[in-house]
Order: C-alpha cells, then sequence, then structure tokens
C-alpha cells in the first residue's frame, strides 16, 4: 500500500516535469526570439550578436571593430530589417571602420528573409536574393 502510494507520486511528479518542459518549450517558440545569439560566418570573419532588445552588434574576428544595428524582426513574417540609427551614422561617419568592412555593414542593412535550420541562420535579401549564412557559436 505505501509503496504503491510512492509509486503514484513519483508519477504524479514526473508528469508535472514533462508538463512544465513541455509549456517552457511552446512558450520559448512562440515568444522567444528564434535568431538570439552570437552568429558567426567563417568565411568572412563577421560576427552578429542578436539580442533580445532589438538591437544587434556586428563584430569582425580580426578587429575591434563594431558597429550596433537596431532591427525589427517579424516572427511570422520570418523576416528582418536591420536598420541605421544615429549611433550607426557616427560609428559610420568618424572613420573608425575600414571600407571593406563598413560596405559589409551597408550590405547588412537590408531587409532580409531568415530561416533557422539547426545550427544555420540564413539570411536571404529580399530585393535581389543575395544569401548570408551564419552559424550559431553561443
Amino acid at each position: 500500500m505505501q509503496l504503491e502510494k510512492e509509486a503514484g507520486f513519483i508519477k504524479n511528479v514526473a508528469l508535472g516535469l514533462v508538463i512544465l518542459v513541455a509549456v517552457f518549450f511552446i512558450f520559448r517558440s512562440f515568444y522567444g526570439n528564434p535568431i538570439k545569439g552570437t552568429w558567426e560566418n567563417k568565411d568572412t570573419g563577421i560576427m552578429l550578436q542578436v539580442k533580445d532588445n532589438e538591437t544587434a552588434t556586428l563584430t569582425w574576428r580580426d578587429s575591434e571593430e563594431k558597429v550596433i544595428l537596431p532591427y525589427e524582426l517579424g516572427k511570422k513574417e520570418k523576416d528582418i530589417v536591420f536598420m541605421r540609427n544615429a549611433g550607426t551614422m557616427d560609428t559610420l561617419d568618424a572613420g573608425t571602420i575600414s571600407e571593406e568592412h563598413e560596405k559589409e555593414v551597408e550590405a547588412l542593412i537590408d531587409a532580409f528573409s531568415y530561416s533557422v535550420e539547426g545550427k544555420k541562420l540564413i539570411l536571404i535579401q529580399k530585393d535581389f536574393g543575395d544569401q548570408i549564412v551564419l552559424t550559431k557559436m553561443k
């Protein structure tokens, strides 16, 4: 009798944990940012850290340079728009970014469709279809 009660209690605790984990993942998939994290393109050395506060930090593996880019994310549409703001313009105008990196920043300030496939983030430029493939680091 006592053993049956303990087994029932253990089953209830296990069921409760399974439900809690399922709710967590469902909540995260609907309300979380699917591209939050640090992404890298090993060919170009670009690292893109996407944060929840609608900002992304663009850095390069071989440089101390960095640019903050605001973005708007459309989860239903699966699109992202990286934009300029005063801080972005100040960074680009100050001449502290190399010409090559400035071109990469300009290429990223655009509208993209995105897809996440495992640890790969694929950004597809809306106007021309150019692709940027990044691998998740963190």
